[in-house]
């Protein structure tokens, strides 16, 4: 991977440590159960050394990614051998618990009356590999495109929803999180049950 090693120069070249470490991406940590064999092998990440000689894995060839070390979205690649001298066993390859790739979702709804339309807003925060993969859709993607995408996933169980503001998108680089604000007017949440005079409403965990 040409990446990894670009990147491993560049860290020598400012006096830090670095080596690429060779796994696997789909057999992960089952490879301690191989004979020896190159075939143990598909892909080159790197491990690096910082001033206080605390090491950290980084995916060089991931793109997109913010954050610091401690919270930069990593796969659980399970273990990998690291390519330096002296080396003979394969060293455990875990993203550190802060960088743990997770999606939050809050829906609020705002009823101003039983025959009214509903405001709903969401609010997603986004952490690890799924920040990444949120960054990625917003660069790739026009605002119009993704706000109809964002649109149809809730018009899917309320009818007739539509936005009231455009999709907004912000981050806390430095923490790695991702946000995305949604806004919509749900007309006929409530329907009245004509045999028990009631009102009733019925709200979908869809995220779940």
């Amino acid at each position: 991977k040409d990446k990894t090693m670009l990147f491993c120069a560049l860290a020598r070249a400012v006096g830090l440590t670095a080596h690429p470490a060779l796994l696997h991406t789909t057999f992960g940590e089952h490879i301690k159960t191989w004979l020896p064999t190159p075939l143990a092998f598909d892909h080159v990440i790197a491990i690096l050394t910082d001033p206080n000689s605390k090491e950290h894995w980084v995916d060089p060839t991931l793109t997109n990614q913010q954050g610091g070390l401690a919270t930069r979205g990593l796969p659980d690649y399970g273990c990998a051998l690291i390519v330096r001298a002296g080396n003979d066993r394969l060293s455990p390859v875990h993203p550190p618990p802060t960088a743990r790739s997770s999606v939050k979702y809050l829906e609020m709804f705002d009823v101003p009356g039983f025959d009214q339309p509903a405001r709903l807003s969401v609010r997603t925060m986004y952490t690890g590999l799924n920040a990444d993969a949120v960054r990625r859709d917003f660069a790739q993607n026009t605002p119009a495109e993704l706000g109809k995408s964002y649109l149809n996933y809730y018009a899917s169980i309320y009818p007739g929803l539509t936005a009231t503001a455009p999709l907004r998108f912000n981050e806390h680089a430095r923490e790695n999180e991702v946000f995305v604000d949604e806004n919509y007017s749900v007309p006929n949440l409530w329907t009245l049950n004509a045999t028990e005079k009631k009102w009733v409403a019925e709200f979908y965990p869809k995220p779940i």
